[in-house]
C-alpha cells in the first residue's frame, strides 16, 4: 500500500514535470517574440527621429546639414 502512494505521487511529480517544461517552452518562445518585437519598435523608432530631423532640417533650408545624417 505505502509503495503504490510512493509511485503515485511519482508519477504526479513526472506529470507535473512534464508541464512546466512545455510551460517553459511557450514562455521560452513567447519571450523570444516579444524581443523580435522590441527590436522593431526601436528600429522604427529610431528611423522615425532620422525622418523628422531630416524634415526639420530641410524645412529650415539647412540642407548642408543633412548631408551629415
Amino acid at each position: 500500500m505505502e509503495l503504490e502512494k510512493i509511485i503515485h505521487r511519482l508519477e504526479i511529480l513526472e506529470q507535473n514535470n512534464r508541464l512546466l517544461s512545455q510551460d517553459n517552452a511557450r514562455l521560452s518562445q513567447r519571450c523570444d517574440q516579444l524581443e523580435k518585437a522590441s527590436v522593431l519598435l526601436k528600429d522604427r523608432n529610431e528611423i522615425s527621429n532620422l525622418m523628422s530631423k531630416y524634415m526639420l532640417l530641410h524645412a529650415a533650408f539647412r540642407d548642408e546639414e543633412i548631408i551629415e545624417l
